[in-house]
């Protein structure tokens, strides 16, 4: 249980259950922790050849969804040819944080409210998966930000498709990033 010390300075920027005081953070001070970044490259897993995202194939000749490393999406034809041979684990890691950037720069961007720290994690690894654009439209987003009052687990959910199907390891993802979101455990 909280002192009432503990209680008073925290009021004004945490947020309270019975028996703990969480402390909220703008996101534009905040940074993912080394445990989402592990937990990321777990679900991305290190594929050294390109191959195609959505099936899961290795690949010789660029194909939109063309993927390398820890989930790095090849551009075009001519970034193809860079990483058709392939990549070591060193390479894949400065692409996995090169790409990382932008989507956490869109979560201090486009989130408007305090978050906790796992709040931000889960929102970066959903930024991540779905993309910079998908998720500043996400209605993921608009419940976060007070614009909508959509169950939050529900809009989480709608994004366990993959070309029209649903598919068991985004619905494992999913179940993930809600359960970060919301206690902090995965």
């Amino acid at each position: 249980m909280l002192t009432l010390n503990e209680i008073n300075t925290f009021r004004s920027n945490a947020r309270y259950t019975r028996y703990q005081c969480i402390k909220l953070t703008p996101p534009k001070f905040m940074q993912p922790t080394s445990r989402c970044l592990k937990l990321m490259k777990s679900y991305e897993q290190l594929r050294s050849q390109p191959y195609d995202d959505q099936t899961g194939r290795s690949t010789s000749h660029y194909c939109p969804g063309a993927t390398v490393g820890y989930g790095h999406l090849i551009k075009n034809r001519n970034e193809f040819e860079t990483y058709r041979h392939g990549i070591n684990e060193f390479t894949a890691s400065l692409l996995f944080e090169s790409d990382l950037y932008k989507y956490i720069q869109g979560v201090k961007m486009e989130v408007l409210v305090d978050l906790t720290q796992n709040e931000f994690d889960a929102l970066v690894m959903m930024a991540f998966n779905i993309g910079k654009n998908a998720f500043k439209q996400s209605t993921i987003l608009r419940i976060i930000n007070g614009a909508n009052t959509r169950n939050l687990r529900d809009a989480w959910n709608q994004f366990r498709y993959s070309q029209g199907r649903v598919m068991r390891g985004l619905i494992n993802r999913r179940t993930c990033e809600m359960n970060i979101f919301l206690t902090g455990c995965i």
